[in-house]
This record gives structure tokens, sequence and C-alpha cells, in this order.
């Protein structure tokens, strides 16, 4: 309960110097007070020792807040009163791809409470430098459960997130409707405890494991195969040999050499002219990357062994 009561404070800070929370704490706090519901609905106030609805006891371990350099200062002298707090200096920088390093600054801190047992928070703040009011500029997500913001009057879904997100919940046209099923879809994920993978990063997928998280990836929104392909490079011209990819439009093929150089730089078909979302080729090649590089045998994994593995993750190591 100390820990709970110390997180809850931290957060009305957060919140009181128009901080926006976002990443893992906003997704546990969710599942936890839907649980507490279906706990009281249930059993009213009593105190029952069951494991029934046991996400209504999740009390997250880190924080991770953005807001304004002129609110950041307030936010530390608030704190400073109330706990002991240690500078690290080094932060987990898996959320901040792509964020130019002159707008913002990084901060973590370690928050520590007096009890019979100490409790202990991790804070780690992004501070925007410039502007009158915070821009979320997060543009990757490790999983959908994972894309949701926490201000002081509401909780939404990131605006970066929705051009992601619609597509792996197989909602395609963009209506006035699209943000508001895309919220939905992604509460009903976080209480029924399954993430889809956005960007892989191994070291997160298994963290999630460990809490209860099935994981899942929309295999189909990789265009990367090894099915044989009797034709040419649509860069390099050479014979397509191995695994090679195409676009949405399926009008050319590309071999993994000429799309791991210059994803970067495709912008649109060589062929029909239809325009390439840079982030999903991008998260093509991180994916690749990610399954090729096996450090204990140093030998590739076919693409199809692959999609095996996502589909049937929650069963794997």
């Amino acid at each position: 309960m100390n820990r709970w009561n110390m997180f809850k404070r931290i957060i009305q800070d957060c919140h009181n110097h128009k901080g926006v929370i976002f990443g893992g704490a906003v997704r546990d706090v969710y599942l936890r007070e839907y649980n507490e519901r279906l706990y009281f609905e249930k059993y009213g106030d009593r105190r029952i020792d069951t494991v029934e609805f046991k996400d209504r006891l999740i009390v997250p371990k880190d924080i991770d807040c953005a807001l304004l350099a002129v609110d950041y200062d307030k936010l530390m002298k608030t704190l400073q009163k109330k706990y002991y707090i240690q500078y690290q200096f080094e932060a987990d920088a898996n959320y901040l791809l792509d964020i130019p390093n002159e707008n913002y600054h990084f901060y973590r801190y370690t928050l520590l409470e007096l009890h019979e047992s100490p409790v202990v928070i991790q804070l780690d703040l992004i501070v925007q430098l410039n502007g009158v009011k915070v821009i979320t500029p997060f543009v990757h997500f490790d999983f959908d459960v994972n894309s949701l913001l926490w201000s002081k009057h509401s909780i939404r879904v990131n605006p970066n997130a929705i051009p992601i997100l619609a597509p792996l919940y197989g909602i395609y046209n963009n209506t006035c409707m699209q943000d508001s099923m895309v919220y939905s879809i992604l509460l009903d994920h976080i209480v029924s405890k399954n993430a889809t993978i956005c960007t892989p990063v191994k070291k997160r997928i298994n963290k999630m494991k460990r809490y209860g998280w099935k994981i899942h990836h929309k295999y189909e929104t990789i265009q990367i195969q090894n099915v044989p392909y009797d034709g040419v490079c649509v860069l390099c011209q050479d014979k397509i040999d191995g695994d090679h990819s195409t676009f949405l439009c399926k009008c050319a093929h590309i071999c993994m050499p000429c799309l791991v150089s210059h994803y970067n730089v495709l912008t649109k078909c060589t062929i029909c002219t239809k325009i390439i979302d840079p982030y999903k080729l991008k998260n093509d090649v991180q994916m690749y990357s990610t399954i090729h590089l096996t450090p204990q045998s140093g030998m590739s994994i076919r693409v199809q062994d692959f999609i095996f593995t996502f589909l049937h993750l929650e069963s794997v190591d």
C-alpha cells in the first residue's frame, strides 16, 4: 500500500506541473482500476483473500513523464521536499528513437520514501526545451498497449500512434471514427493482457511475458520473405536469390542488401509511385535484423520460422 500511495502522489505532482504520463505506467493503472472495479462488483468492499482479479494489486515500478522545461524545475523542487532523490545519468532510450536531441533533455531519477520497508520508484523525465505546450514526439512504440498518454484531464491514444495502430487493427478507412475505434481496441487489449508488437525488442518482449502478457505480431505487416522469385531487384537489377521484400502495392521486389542500405530514402514505389510509409520500412528492417542476428549461433533464421516463432511467442522462452 505504501508503494501505491507513493506512486499516486508522484503522478499527481507530475500532473499538477502539466506533465503527460506515457508508457507502461498508464497501461498498468488502467489494468489495475479495471480489475478493482470487477473485484468490487463481485465482493463489494470486503477484503477477500483470493487470486481472482490479481491485477487489481499492480503497482508500476517506474513512471515516464514528458513536460516543459519551465515546469520541470518546479516539479523537482516539489519532489525534493517529499523524497530522497538520486540522479541517474544513463536512461533506457528505446522509446526515444528519432527525437532530435536539441529539442529535448532526458533525465532519470530514483525516488526513495522511508518506511519499515523503504519504497523506491524510478522517474524518467523527457523535458521539452521549447514551446508553451507539451508536444509528444514519439513515433516508435514497442507494444500497442504502451501508446497511451495520461494528462491531468484525460487518457488518450498518442496521436502519432494512430497511423501505426490503425492498420494493425484492420482499420484502413481514415474516418472520424478511427481514433475512437483504435482507442476501444487498445483498451480491450490491455484488459485482456494481449499486446501487439510494433517494434520488436527482445528484452521488452521477455519482460512483458514475465508479467503474464500474451504477445502477438501481425506478421502480415512485414513484407520480407524468401519465397522463390524469378526476377531482379528493382534497385540494383541483380537477380534476387534468398530473402527479399516488396512494397504494399506489390509492384516491385527489392533484395535485402538494397532494402537495408536504402530503406531510409525510399519514399514511393519506383513503378506505380505510390507513397511508402518510411516507418513501415524501418520497422521491417529492424525486425529482420532482430531475427537474423542471433548471437548464439551467428546463423540466419528463415523468415517463415520467424513468423512461426512470433505467432507462438507466448509458449517460447
